[in-house]
């Protein structure tokens, strides 16, 4: 048992990592599709920014100082875009890795698991070969004991007919006296 509570304690440590390693992709995930949703609001408003410029540029009296302004503007979001595309690919480089470290742990947790119905099978078919050789041991002993009784009743028998076999022959001249149980029955007869 002790071979199955230390792979019980290995099982518990793989399972472990095995949750670290899916926190860690779902924060991935979570963090690229955070990533995600600023840069396509980022495209947005930029798109929503050249729309109303388009239109307040037809508006007649507009300087070029607006025009500047809108330029800067525009070169400033068009950075935060291209950084926010940078953030995104990182954290999207960062998913792969995560889904193969937690198919590391995953197949790990198999693993242990699988060597633990071994180990576990293993100890009850060495359980069940115990039961079957002490059943065995047990039913020899029973036979062995029959037998011993059966041989001293066997040399009883023997014992018995030799004996009134050599009665017969030894005292053949000699008459038999009477058993106390015959000399009874004989008075209450007479």
């Amino acid at each position: 048992m002790n071979a199955t509570a230390s792979l019980s304690t290995l099982l518990e440590q793989a399972e472990s990592e095995r949750d670290d390693a899916q926190r860690a992709l779902q924060r991935c995930l979570a963090d690229s599709e955070g990533a995600r949703r600023q840069w396509q609001q980022l495209l947005d408003y930029r798109r929503e920014y050249e729309e109303r410029y388009v239109v307040q540029m037809r508006q007649p009296g507009q300087s070029i100082q607006t025009l500047r302004n809108y330029q800067d503007f525009m070169q400033r979001l068009s950075q935060a875009i291209e950084q926010q595309a940078g953030t995104l690919q990182q954290l999207e480089r960062r998913i792969e890795p995560a889904r193969a470290s937690l198919q590391q742990r995953e197949t790990r947790v198999a693993s242990v698991r699988k060597l633990i119905e071994r180990r576990v099978d293993e100890q009850r078919r060495a359980d069940e070969r115990r039961q079957q050789r002490a059943s065995d041991e047990a039913a020899a002993r029973i036979a062995a004991a029959r037998a011993a009784q059966e041989d001293l009743q066997a040399q009883a028998q023997a014992d018995a007919q030799a004996t009134t076999e050599g009665s017969a022959h030894g005292d053949a001249g000699r008459r038999r006296r009477p058993r106390a149980s015959e000399l009874s029955a004989f008075d209450t007869r007479h």
